[in-house]
């Protein structure tokens, strides 16, 4: 899967060897414009957009809204990543009308954070269309299937003006009834501190690590380990894998 842009204002500081990235943006996990009746939303937040998610339904309603009512969000659990990025998980507040569209909308956006009246970039038209879901006749109540044990692949690190990007590959399979996601969590084997994250599943692999402004995870060495689980868009969970050390290198 691949995220898709809710909205996104990237503003890059000139980098001289130690300059630091800048900008926000709030993007969409699932590649899906289709949610069943017990969809969830999955959001992340970037860098100065973060400080939003304690004002979500206070200063800053959260929403999906069709042509004929307004359903609010309501945060189920908030994972912060290690590097400049937060997910929130949202479920709908009441139950969503099938074969109705709701567009989602974040209130009370300041001009720098961006608007998602128009939030979503065609690749195909070349313009920003509204962020929107269609609600199926369908109700998941199935957990994801983990298929086989994940195998690390493959680590890339490459420099850039503004610092790395380092991550480390899994090979990983799966099947469910919903659009699901990776929850990964790494843990320092010294201090025992964990971090959790949702991650999409492209073409088979899972990504864990960071790119250069921004990313869940910092601790991807031999002195930390990994596990997985599935979590799919209606808020069903597989088990977890046993843990796995990194790879030395």
């Amino acid at each position: 899967m691949r995220p898709n842009l809710l909205l996104f204002i990237l503003l890059l500081i000139p980098c001289a060897g130690w300059a630091k990235c800048g900008g926000s943006g709030i993007y969409v996990l699932s590649s899906s414009n289709h949610l069943n009746k017990n969809g969830w939303i999955v959001l992340e937040f970037y860098e100065t957009n973060q400080a939003a998610i304690p004002e979500l339904n206070k200063k800053r309603p959260i929403y999906l809204q069709s042509e004929n009512e307004k359903v609010p969000l309501v945060p189920v659990e908030v994972l912060q990543g290690e590097f400049r990025v937060t997910q929130v998980i949202l479920k709908p507040g009441t139950s969503l009308k099938v074969n109705e569209t709701y567009v989602l909308h974040i209130d009370s956006l300041s001009q720098q954070e961006g608007t998602v009246d128009n939030d979503r970039w065609n690749s195909v038209t070349n313009i920003y269309e509204p962020f929107e879901f269609q609600i199926f006749n369908k109700v998941d109540s199935l957990k994801p299937e983990m298929k086989g044990i994940p195998k690390e692949m493959d680590f890339r690190y490459k420099k850039f003006g503004c610092g790395p990007a380092a991550y480390v590959d899994f090979k990983l399979a799966g099947i469910d009834h919903s659009d699901f996601f990776t929850r990964v969590i790494v843990r320092n084997k010294a201090t025992g501190k964990t971090t959790d994250y949702l991650v999409a599943l492209k073409n088979g692999v899972v990504s864990v690590g960071h790119g250069m402004c921004g990313g869940p995870f910092r601790g991807i060495g031999n002195n930390c380990e990994v596990r997985f689980e599935l979590d799919d868009q209606s808020g069903n969970a597989s088990e977890f894998t046993s843990w796995i050390a990194f790879k030395d290198r």
